[in-house]
């Protein structure tokens, strides 16, 4: 496979390699302050997905961003829509009493098999 140079300034790319004119047109990131913890989580990840260090962290930016803003407003009200598909009752505090209740009487008793 051939790769032609540039040909003047009109900046035809001719036939370099996809990673060649990667190289030339994509914007660059340096990331500071970078935790050794999370530079491990990273690399295991992206070896997991088979991926480079680099092209783990694009996906992991893009699906961070991917969803946009949230509108509260928006969210209240397909929340609100789903709840009355689901014919969901109102979360009220006494309810959430219980079931935190019920949770923690359950985790103590598969915690003390272990004891």
């Amino acid at each position: 496979m051939r790769y032609a140079p540039f040909s003047g300034s009109d900046l035809e790319f001719g036939e370099f390699s996809p990673s060649a004119i990667r190289l030339l047109i994509v914007p660059k990131l340096t990331i500071r302050g970078l935790s050794s913890e999370l530079h491990r989580r990273l690399k295991r990840q992206a070896e997991a997905n088979h991926r480079s260090l680099s092209e783990e962290v694009i996906v992991c930016l893009e699906r961070a961003l991917a969803s946009g803003p949230v509108d509260p407003k928006r969210w209240l009200v397909e929340a609100a829509a789903l709840r009355q598909r689901l014919a969901l009752r109102p979360l009220s505090r006494a309810r959430l009493r219980s079931a935190r209740a019920r949770g923690r009487a359950q985790s103590t008793r598969s915690h003390s098999a272990f004891r």
